[in-house]
């Protein structure tokens, strides 16, 4: 493996994604890990917006994680093992040098966007202010840059290495973020009510609140 700009914007993604892990843990209220506890909770109660519906919900849930989780780590394993990029069928016409460095802005701009929103929402974690909800910095803007940035990581990751295998990744990622991110707001609905319901008005999913949003 040849150490260039894509290896060291490639990496430097995953380092940071890794200090986040460590640093300023965020578990959503829709994790696997909290989905999975309240699922295996002794309360039988259907109402609770955590618990799988159906057995389907559970296989598309846990697949759509397991294959996200794939889609994220295929650049890597292609800069250690180049072959792969063979296996997912490469889109030889987008194997330009520009196209190459939209897909390392993307992902450098996914990056800085999801570091700036999870140290934001993680000092106002832990600062006990009396507000129960976050409306400032990215937050004021949009609802869910840290699920933007990741998908902006995601289309720069499609856009450096472009072939079938990460286009339909890609799609099956976007696809999961967004369902997890209707899911978890009907959860924060249920816990804040009013308060929330009038942030969900007043500011889009991942931009400004404006026709896109609604």
């Amino acid at each position: 493996m040849q150490f260039n700009i894509t290896v060291l914007v490639v990496f430097g993604v995953y380092l940071l994604q890794v200090i986040e892990l460590i640093f300023f843990p965020l578990p959503s209220e829709v994790s696997t890990y909290a989905i999975l506890t309240e699922n295996g909770a002794d309360d039988e109660s259907t109402d609770s917006p955590v618990k799988f519906k159906s057995l389907a919900h559970f296989v598309i849930a846990t697949t759509g994680t397991v294959l996200s989780l794939v889609t994220f780590l295929l650049p890597a394993a292609i800069m250690v093992y180049p072959p792969i990029h063979t296996f997912l069928i490469p889109f030889d016409m987008l194997e330009i040098s520009v196209v190459f460095s939209i897909g390392l802005i993307s992902m450098a701009v996914g990056s800085l966007l999801t570091i700036i929103a999870v140290v934001q929402i993680s000092r106002f974690k832990s600062i006990d202010s009396g507000e129960s909800i976050y409306r400032k910095g990215l937050y004021g803007f949009c609802r869910h840059p840290i699920s933007l940035g990741l998908m902006l990581i995601v289309v720069g990751f499609l856009l450096r290495f472009p072939s079938a295998g990460m286009l339909v990744g890609a799609i099956i990622f976007m696809s999961n973020v967004v369902a997890r991110i209707r899911w978890e707001e009907k959860v924060l609905e249920a816990r804040h009510g009013k308060a929330i319901r009038q942030y969900y008005a007043s500011t889009g999913r991942f931009c400004p609140k404006g026709k896109l949003n609604e």
